[in-house]
């Protein structure tokens, strides 16, 4: 199955030696997370020569973009087909034995746009605004999808060629942000299909954080919040933080559970062995992750399943702890908490914290 919601970021070049920064602590121009809607497109036309009919529904990209400089931050988006002879991703589980970038249970590459013979240009330094965060249309045309489709091809294991058109195909979006001197890069992938896999396929719901909660003390044998140190952290409103830090949790709007709702999806599977192309239904896995302009998280990320292999005793925790920066200094601290799904949806909640006094 292909994995279309890969972020890369980019931000200039790492001197010398030493400490690296904590990655949840924001302190440069940075896009943390970018919203597409819709993440997954369904055309529903025959076969790829029908694209030059296709209705291409018109596509939205928001880039969540930090700014702690201040300046005007201005976005240039590109977009390019999947290269699956690229490298994948570091990290990211598939065959170390080197198959196709994008083939079926590996992620899609992680190249850029730069150079690609299907690139084009779609905004060219558009001026933007992060409070709203600004939708950008792009638009693309029947006659670059079946280009990309036609690049998206690679031989299976039985020896007949596979890709795009029938195990869905990433379409690349490289978005490139500046402000000042400062520039920052982050590939956002959307999933076209040429046709549903079954009758009951149905495209990507963005998944959401309906709310958040913050508390200070918890049952230390079972990791469940206390009664008493439950706030809720809501939106136009800031919550005091003192040394010791606070829990922040995603939670419903109602109950204290699992925010967004995770979907049970229809995908595309390769047997290695075989080279037999079989839809196959998958239980979404939702991640979490936090960042702070000053301070740290720890954990960054959470997730609403556990690892392989691993069998949670009572719910799955997906908050994470806030720790402000030592000797205060950060009066005013802004938290943006982000969820992600496995077909390139995602969302963000953005919240204020205020440093106690001393």
């Amino acid at each position: 199955m292909r994995v279309p919601g890969v972020t890369v970021l980019l931000s200039g070049l790492l001197l010398g030696c030493g400490t690296f920064d904590d990655p949840s602590t924001v302190k440069d121009l940075r896009i943390l997370a970018v919203g597409a809607e819709p993440s997954e497109v369904i055309l529903n036309v025959a076969t790829d020569a029908d694209l030059t009919r296709a209705a291409i529904p018109p596509l939205f990209l928001s880039p969540l973009i930090a700014n702690p400089i201040g300046l005007p931050v201005t976005v240039t988006i590109s977009v390019c087909a999947n290269d699956p002879a690229a490298a994948s991703p570091p990290n990211n589980g598939t065959d170390p034995t080197g198959y196709p970038a994008g083939g079926a249970r590996a992620t899609v590459g992680s190249a850029l746009c730069d150079g690609d013979p299907t690139q084009v240009l779609l905004v060219d330094g558009a001026e933007v605004s992060m409070d709203p965060v600004t939708p950008l249309p792009v638009t693309l045309t029947p006659a670059w999808l079946l280009g990309a489709y036609q690049r998206d091809v690679f031989i299976g294991p039985d020896g007949k060629l596979h890709g795009g058109f029938d195990l869905g195909m990433p379409v690349v979006f490289q978005i490139t942000a500046q402000a000042g001197n400062e520039k920052v890069i982050a590939v956002k992938r959307v999933l076209f299909w040429l046709s549903p896999l079954r009758g009951d396929q149905t495209p990507n719901r963005t998944p959401q954080i309906p709310g958040l909660r913050a508390y200070d003390r918890r049952d230390e044998a079972t990791a469940e919040p206390l009664p008493d140190a439950i706030q809720s952290l809501d939106s136009g409103t800031t919550l005091e933080v003192g040394p010791g830090g606070l829990w922040i949790e995603p939670v419903a709007a109602a109950a204290p559970t699992l925010t967004a709702e995770a979907e049970t999806y229809v995908t595309a599977t390769l047997d290695r062995l075989t080279g037999q192309v079989t839809p196959i239904d998958v239980e979404e896995s939702l991640t979490y992750t936090f960042y702070a302009s000053a301070g740290t998280f720890a954990p960054q990320q959470t997730s609403s399943h556990p690892p392989p292999g691993i069998t949670p005793q009572g719910r799955l925790h997906i908050e994470s702890k806030y720790k402000p920066p030592a000797g205060g200094g950060a009066a005013e601290i802004t938290l943006w908490i982000v969820v992600r799904d496995e077909r390139g949806g995602a969302s963000w909640q953005t919240r204020s914290l205020r440093m106690a006094a001393p």
